[in-house]
């Protein structure tokens, strides 16, 4: 009995946390009327200023907050019919969120939900609440329009099932920062409408209005057959370049036809999907269209996606199916990098961040992720790979971009901007350490047997000054303190060093410590790491706190 008790409750657990798995460089949560919501399909999907997630069901209107989820409908918001329709943006930057720095792109500050029935629900700070009044003003505000454009149909993003069933005479598409702005197009001329009232009116052609789009206040066409896309305005009609990471995909340049486009009206977002990838669609200052691989190897066709919203808080893309529910997907923080060669070739110790996609190792590697997930970078720099092709242990990097390693007892500095050695020092044994103090531009060596040195980089050729000897024959680590002490790390202990007297004290409490890192946090606690003692926090007041191993 007990047993079964046992695995009814595992059973529950995972029923309620959602089915989470793993597929390529990402883990993804699948949440249904099983676990979660209401039932099976999301119509719309769109977040509010406090990072709530909102849904949109034919049974109600879905909060959720990262873990649960909560339901509004009738009981709650006194609607008569729970069947959403679609979501209109009121208002997306609030004033004060946005002076107050905590705007976030695609969090809106005011939605509006309708329901069958034209009930309108306000959505702010997550909150949900019946708001008659607003869809009795658009009614109001949207009768001109009745008269002169009769067959009308307001924008709800897409893809939307009715394209298949309809062709639509008029499209009415809301644009900038509220819902006052907006276009209405038809088969060859677009209008403008600013506060209500129309700005320009131009003549542009084109037979599926579905495919128009916004990107903040630019409409925008698609061109499916030809996969482009034009940016209309009242001076101008251009073709835009599509750039990043979709031309990297094998089928960009073969088969551009097979592009399709999810526009998130609410959160002001288009994507591009080709090949079982999504792509960011993203404007750029000089012109261009700019993308950005967020998801591969999934399958939106077969799992009905109609929906997508990514969110820049969270870095998570969340995907709306019209039968299987909602879809959360969270890139992976880590993953592996693998080089060519043997097992010691992909054993990495010290490196530098190299640009914004690669690191550079000791003896000279290149090593990282392309922008687009999934293919590694193993590339070389020869300068350093020449004069280093095995040692390691340590790289650092001083303040005029000059790289120093060390072989063995060879002390190499690399002039990185013109890949050239412009300096070698040779020490009587092993480096041990190597530290770069930025505040003094001097560089700290600590030798095997012969104690620390330092190297006066302000100086057109360093010279390495023996500063002291014992204690530090076998140093590990080497951090400044303050301007006036040096904490050097060795493998019998701690020791602060006063660099005026050259006197080195050992702080108590480190007796025989071999002391593998050194780091200071703002308030001036020293943190640190030992071989068989874990984590140890060495207080202002040097009282030394060990922390349990496990």
């Amino acid at each position: 009995m007990k047993k079964n008790l046992l695995l009814l409750n595992l059973a529950l657990i995972f029923l309620l946390s959602g089915h989470a798995h793993a597929q390529k460089h990402y883990n993804v949560e699948h949440y249904n009327g099983d676990n979660g919501l209401p039932q099976n399909s999301v119509k719309s999907l769109f977040a509010d200023s406090d990072g709530f997630i909102w849904m949109g069901t034919e049974d109600g209107l879905v909060r959720y907050d990262g873990s649960r989820f909560y339901i509004f409908n009738k009981f709650n918001l006194g609607i008569t019919n729970t069947r959403s329709i679609f979501v209109q943006p009121s208002l997306r930057k609030d004033v004060a969120i946005e002076k107050a720095g905590r705007y976030i792109k695609g969090r809106n500050a005011v939605n509006y939900m309708f329901f069958l029935g034209w009930e309108s629900v306000r959505i702010e700070k997550g909150k949900a609440v019946l708001d008659m009044a607003y869809s009795k003003e658009q009614v109001e505000k949207l009768k001109p329009f009745n008269k002169q454009y009769p067959h009308y149909f307001q924008a709800t993003g897409y893809p939307n099932f009715l394209d298949k069933l309809r062709k639509i005479p008029q499209y009415l598409l809301r644009a900038g920062n509220t819902s006052e702005d907006f276009y209405l197009c038809d088969s060859t001329r677009i209008r403008y409408f600013e506060n209500w009232k129309l700005k320009y009116s131009r003549p542009f052609k084109r037979n599926n209005l579905w495919s128009y789009f916004v990107m903040g206040p630019s409409l925008c066409y698609f061109d499916q057959k030809a996969g482009t896309i034009t940016r209309v305005s009242d001076l101008k009609i251009e073709e835009k370049s599509i750039k990043g990471d979709i031309t990297e995909h094998p089928l960009f340049k073969t088969n551009g036809r097979n592009i399709s486009f999810y526009w998130n009206n609410v959160a002001d977002e288009t994507f591009l999907y080709l090949g079982d990838a999504l792509y960011l669609l993203e404007d750029k200052p000089d012109g261009s269209l700019q993308t950005t691989l967020l998801v591969e190897d999934f399958d939106f066709k077969s799992k009905g996606i109609e929906r997508v919203y990514y969110d820049y808080g969270t870095k998570k893309v969340f995907l709306g199916s019209a039968t299987e529910g909602l879809f959360v997907l969270s890139k992976h923080q880590f993953s592996a990098i693998n080089i060519k060669g043997d097992f010691r070739d992909n054993v990495f110790y010290a490196m530098l961040p190299f640009d914004e996609n690669t690191v550079l190792t000791a003896d000279g590697r290149i090593v990282g992720k392309s922008s687009v997930v999934g293919k590694d970078i193993d590339a070389q720099l020869p300068v350093l790979r020449k004069i280093n092709p095995d040692d390691k242990l340590i790289i650092t990097k001083d303040r005029n971009g000059n790289v120093w390693i060390k072989r063995g007892h060879m002390l190499i500095r690399i002039d990185l901007r013109n890949k050239r050695v412009t300096g070698i020092w040779q020490f009587k044994y092993n480096i041990e350490t190597i530290f770069y103090d930025d505040i003094s531009n001097q560089l700290w060596v600590g030798s095997d047997l012969q104690g620390l040195f330092r190297l006066d980089l302000n100086v057109l050729i360093p010279y390495a000054v023996n500063i002291i000897k014992s204690p530090f024959f076998h140093t590990t680590v080497i951090r400044r303190q303050d301007p006036e002490h040096l904490l050097v790390g060795t493998t019998t202990g701690l020791y602060r060093l006063n660099l005026r007297l050259r006197k080195p004290k050992l702080i108590a409490g480190t007796e025989k410590l071999y002391v593998k890192s050194i780091y200071t946090d703002a308030q001036k606690n020293i943190w640190l790491t030992g071989l068989e003692r874990g984590l140890m926090l060495l207080k202002a007041d040097d009282c030394l706190v060990n922390f349990p191993l496990d």
